[in-house]
């Protein structure tokens, strides 16, 4: 057997700089071109290479093993038009690498462009003299003890010694196609590529062959001193590396966005020329370690373990749907192939109207996030749409017509601030609205089906033509800001299940009312019904836990508040303005925020024993007539916490900050005897229960 001994110090002098520059520069002249001429596999093959080098320090030459066997990459290299002395030292690489590894017609015809020399015809003498007059290789073409000169495979091997280094390629690709099932078990052996010799072959046939042929040549000419000398015995040739196989037992091959890369169901073995077998694991090998999992694309996997290289194919994919799907174009629409149809991902026209019931003849079945958005389009028709993704459609300001009528699954901001769109077109089957779905939009009435049960965040935030709300089914949640700021909105129905309502829910809607006000409602957030002067609420509902800043502020409609044990803090200004006249604080309450109560409507409260904390213009009320301190724990009352009129009392016990209070601001008083209870839960108070009210009379 003979072989080549290439000079390690060249390969070297390979860095991953220059590797990078120049395949970063082969793929911006691909991407230069007219984009119906781009050779997108081309490109991806480089790509593939420059993710190996992000995973690798050093062994950088290993990256250029997988290219060798691609005619498109060869081609590239050799296409120069410099004499192979004037090529980089990535391109004079290569050229070595496809001389050593080249096991095809199209390998050869590729370096014989570059060299000048046809490897399969002339591939010892020849090969010899030119590598080493460029210096590149060590003298010699090596004679195997044993071998007869007439018969002779001229091959390579993959042992190495402290100054050479011998290339094999060696490489197997999983093939992965939209149908193959994951369960399936996969075995692949990787056996040592000998260099080929093709029969009859033309211009017009580039068919290979994988098995090594024999040729015949004349002795080397050469005057290298052999490697075996006369009176030494020659020591036996250590076992080397032969093949690898990989066996693939539900190796995972297609995901969805967010999946992470897994090896699991991987099993690597080493042959040996001994015939030896031994299993290798992953850590020992080189390989692709990490992908962008939240974009659609057809990836290769690379595993490399000294000079072979086992490269499988897998795919991204959106969602469950479009799982291990085709990825197809034409003239107007890229798109996922998939067994429900066509999965629209792209949008490359100009049309005002569109019709997409099919593309290619494959009904579409989903427009995919941010195809149409910020477009021209004036009116679509879908009719066998189901899912319209995020922002398929979001700031097409023209749009006034989009016709969807199976659609079950709305994204978020899928037609945000389409603001001439004036209805919303979805399937009796929906499930999933998504936030701000129809903000800023001219929609005028919205009917959510029966298989809703949360309204989201933003559904028609600042819909200024938005009449009429109907709930069909049982809505348990409206989300933050869900409609606010729809100022024509009069009314929602289908309100009776709610039991939780957002910040900004029903903001600024003054003219909105509901069928029935929710009587199991548990959680209020900030500004949720803030200003709703025409909401027919009533008594506040005594399963409230939760309320927020103005949650209730300026809703004349609310006549009577009563706050259940568990709240021990009265929110910000979180009823001003109501049309309260009966307020019930019950025990537990520690702290009345500022606004909580002002300009509210009642004559009398009753103030609890735990309350400590009372702040400005928090019961400013012009109404309140009699405030009863049922405790001492009150340290703290802010200036205009009350309204300091003639006509309020304070009842109050001595030497507390309520009396103080009274008296700085010149508020009448009485004082309550310990021995008695609140005069205002007697029917009959007599003049024995209170001192002398200090100062003004009625």
């Amino acid at each position: 057997m003979a072989r080549i001994n290439v000079d390690k110090r060249i390969l070297d002098n390979v860095k991953q700089d220059d590797i990078a520059a120049v395949l970063n520069q082969l793929i911006d002249d691909e991407l230069a071109k007219d984009v119906d001429k781009i050779d997108t596999d081309f490109v991806d093959e480089c790509v593939n290479a420059l993710l190996e080098i992000e995973q690798q320090e050093d062994g950088n030459f290993l990256v250029l093993v997988p290219l060798m066997s691609s005619e498109k990459f060869l081609k590239k290299i050799s296409s120069t038009g410099f004499s192979f002395k004037r090529l980089n030292a990535f391109a004079k690489t290569a050229v070595i690498a496809a001389v050593i590894a080249g096991s095809t017609y199209t390998a050869n015809a590729a370096v014989a462009a570059v060299t000048g020399v046809n490897i399969l015809g002339n591939v010892s003498d020849a090969i010899q003299e030119k590598f080493e007059d460029w210096g590149l290789i060590k003298g010699g073409i090596e004679q195997i003890e044993g071998e007869d000169d007439d018969d002779e495979i001229v091959t390579t091997t993959a042992k190495a010694t402290e100054t050479t280094t011998h290339i094999v390629t060696q490489e197997t690709t999983l093939a992965t196609k939209a149908t193959t099932k994951q369960t399936t078990t996969k075995k692949q052996t990787i056996t040592k590529p000998g260099i080929e010799q093709i029969e009859g072959e033309d211009d017009d046939d580039t068919t290979t062959t994988t098995k090594p042929t024999t040729t015949k040549r004349s002795a080397p000419n050469t005057t290298v001193k052999p490697i075996t000398e006369p009176n030494k015995p020659q020591e036996p040739e250590k076992p080397y590396l032969t093949a690898l196989e990989a066996e693939f037992d539900n190796f995972k091959v297609d995901y969805i966005y967010g999946e992470e890369l897994d090896y699991s169901g991987l099993t690597l073995t080493r042959v040996y020329s001994d015939g030896a077998r031994k299993p290798l694991s992953l850590s020992e090998c080189d390989y692709t370690q990490s992908v962008n999992m939240n974009t659609t694309a057809n990836y290769t996997l690379r595993i490399i373990y000294e000079t072979c290289v086992v490269t499988v194919d897998i795919t991204v994919r959106p969602d469950e749907d479009t799982r291990g799907s085709e990825i197809c174009k034409n003239d107007m629409y890229d798109y996922l192939l998939t067994d429900n149809g066509a999965y629209i991902t792209k949008y490359r026209g100009s049309d005002d109207e569109i019709n997409l019931d099919r593309v290619d003849g494959n009904p579409v079945f989903a427009i995919g996030e941010g195809v149409f958005k910020n477009s021209d389009l004036t009116r679509i028709t879908a009719q066998n749409v189901r899912k319209i993704f995020p922002s398929a459609f979001e700031n097409s300001a023209d749009l006034t017509e989009c016709y969807t009528p199976l659609a079950e699954y709305i994204g978020n901001y899928a037609f945000a601030g389409c603001a001439k769109l004036d209805e919303a077109v979805f399937g009796e089957g929906l499930y999933r609205l998504g936030k701000g779905a129809y903000k800023n939009t001219a929609v005028e009435e919205l009917v959510i089906g029966q298989f809703v049960r949360e309204i989201p965040d933003e559904l028609c935030k600042e819909c200024p033509n938005l009449k009429k709300v109907e709930l069909l089914g049982e809505v348990t949640e409206i989300g933050a800001d869900a409609f606010s700021d729809c100022t024509a909105l009069e009314l929602v129905t289908g309100t009776k299940n709610l039991v939780k309502v957002g910040a900004f829910a029903f903001d600024n809607d003054e003219s909105v009312d509901f069928v029935s006000f929710p009587k199991n409602l548990e959680s209020v957030g900030e500004c949720a019904f803030n200003f709703c002067r025409s909401l027919n609420i009533g008594s506040l509902p005594d399963t409230i836990k939760e309320i927020g800043d103005m949650s209730f502020a300026y809703c004349s409609k609310l006549t009577s508040i009563t706050i259940q044990n568990g709240i021990t803090v009265i929110p910000y200004g979180c009823f001003r303005a109501t049309g309260a006249t009966e307020i019930t604080l019950s025990e537990g309450v520690e702290h009345i925020k500022g606004y909580a109560f002002m300009s509210t409507m009642p004559k009398r409260i009753n103030l609890p024993v735990s309350l400590e904390k009372i702040d400005t213009y928090a019961l400013y009320s012009v109404t309140l007539r009699d405030v009863y301190f049922n405790g001492k724990l009150v340290s703290s009352i802010s200036n205009n916490a009350f309204y300091a009129g003639k006509r309020v009392t304070f009842y109050v016990y001595n030497g507390t900050i309520p009396l103080e209070y009274a008296e700085k601001n010149k508020i009448a008083y009485e004082i309550i005897k310990e021995e008695h209870k609140h005069p205002l839960e007697d029917d009959n108070p007599n003049n024995d229960m209170v001192e002398q009210i200090q100062g003004e009379d009625d």
